[in-house]
């Protein structure tokens, strides 16, 4: 039986969350199309990704970049916006592929005056000297979430992100588009029925 999903009074979808897997592959499907398609039009851009979040266990939010040029890029930097009451920053893991040339810095610190409250900020410097930055997935993000959450689609905002070029890492490429992440919080219980709807 299919599980079942109910419209809570605020307008958040609650319930079992397997929308997910379908959005990475429409995601990673535009990333694909993207790079080999600059006559598009398409700006060089940083990006949060989408995942299922567990109450109270570890969740991990891709970051990601593109730049339909093809140049190497030798710096990433991005702020991201989170809301303390529902997810705790754990650490930041750098790219499989990429991960004895990277260094990485991160530092959780105040919101601006005017964010939402409850927030605040993750910010991110990815750098590399040996070669260009993974021109897709740059690091993963891990949270924890908390055990108390209600369950909803909760969007982690991206409030910059900025690139400079490779090697030289003195020249920034302009503009930069940014896109916020989404994290479906759910009990153990509904990731557990998903999985086997999945399945």
């Amino acid at each position: 039986m299919r599980p079942r999903r109910q419209r809570s009074q605020t307008g958040r979808v609650r319930g079992v969350s397997c929308w997910w897997p379908a959005a990475v592959v429409l995601a990673a499907t535009a990333f694909a199309g993207a790079v080999s398609a600059q006559d598009l039009g398409l700006k060089p851009r940083v990006s949060l990704g989408s995942t299922d979040g567990v109450l109270g266990a570890e969740t991990e939010l891709p970051l990601r970049i593109l730049v339909p040029s093809g140049a190497p890029v030798g710096k990433v930097q991005a702020e991201v916006l989170f809301p303390t009451d529902k997810l705790t920053f754990v650490r930041v893991v750098a790219a499989s592929d990429a991960a004895d040339d990277l260094r990485i810095e991160s530092e959780v610190k105040p919101a601006a005056p005017d964010d939402p409250a409850g927030q605040r900020v993750l910010a991110i410097t990815v750098t590399s000297s040996a070669r260009p930055v993974p021109p897709d997935l740059v690091a993963t993000l891990v949270f924890k979430v908390a055990a108390k959450a209600d369950p909803e689609i909760l969007a982690v905002g991206l409030r910059h992100g900025r690139l400079w070029a490779y090697p030289e890492t003195t020249r920034e490429i302009t503009p930069v588009e940014t896109f916020e992440g989404r994290v479906a919080l759910q009990t153990p219980a509904e990731a557990v029925a998903c999985f086997f709807y999945m399945h």
